[in-house]
């Protein structure tokens, strides 16, 4: 591994570190486990699997979780499925499992340029295109919260694609896109994600992309662009046992 590269991954490490706990450390190999309810690293009183290069981090709402998941002498790459968190507990949701992406130095494949124009999350035809995609997928896009220019692409009017990035910890840039169903499979994803690429790295930031395994279009559109995939995420809510209230005559 180049210098480079090393320094990268030694930095996502201690992005994702971060977000789980400020205690919490990857195990070269192992799955360490995180006791944080309010982890910004899934929702919280989740249960969190997050897999950088073959060592992982479980985090859990509280002990007992812990207790019942016994995941630390798992296999990092088995933990983060659906299917083993489920043979463990019971979950009510998920979100994920996805790649974690990052644009490795000298790696950057610029698309061909294009015609942007620098929109606000405000803007009604902004607004048209989240309503025509769903909540869901807007929310699963990212798009909200982006600290970047918001990019957009508009043909008489009605907004086909959007993309920016939103400024995380350690000089991190989560970069998302979205196309309106009318536009998809036309390149605009690539074309649009490329220029809020070139923001970043202008900026002197590392750019993150995360593709749900539910969206292989979101995938390819990184590949495009020259990402590396460095880790895997997966969140899970788990059901939480209600005990029974007792009656006024109890």
């Amino acid at each position: 591994m180049q210098q480079e590269d090393a320094r990268v991954l030694a930095t996502v490490r201690r992005l994702w570190q971060g977000l789980a706990s400020p205690t919490a450390r990857f195990s070269a190999g192992r799955v360490a486990v995180v006791v944080n309810a309010g982890s910004m690293a899934c929702p919280p009183g989740w249960i969190g699997v997050v897999e950088i290069d073959g060592s992982a981090l479980a985090i859990v709402p509280d002990e007992d979780t812990a207790r019942r998941l016994a995941i630390e002498d798992e296999s990092p790459r088995s933990v983060g499925t659906v299917e083993f968190l489920r043979s463990r507990v019971q979950v009510a949701e998920v979100l994920g499992p996805a790649t974690l992406d990052y644009l490795l130095p000298g790696r950057f494949r610029p698309a061909e340029e294009i015609d942007v124009v620098a929109s606000k999350a405000s803007d009604p035809a902004i607004e048209s295109l989240l309503s025509k995609v769903g909540d869901d997928e807007a929310s699963e896009s990212g798009i909200f919260g982006i600290t970047s220019p918001l990019f957009s692409v508009r043909e008489h009017g009605r907004v086909l694609a959007v993309a920016g990035y939103r400024s995380w910890p350690l000089g991190v840039a989560h970069v998302t896109a979205l196309t309106a169903p009318e536009a998809r499979g036309t390149g605009l994803a690539t074309r649009l994600a490329s220029t809020a690429v070139e923001h970043a790295l202008a900026a002197g930031l590392l750019p993150q992309w995360r593709a749900a395994d539910t969206n292989p279009g979101s995938r390819a559109v990184a590949r495009k662009l020259g990402f590396s995939a460095i880790g895997r995420q997966l969140s899970a809510r788990p059901v939480v046992a209600e005990w029974p209230v007792p009656s006024a005559d109890a």
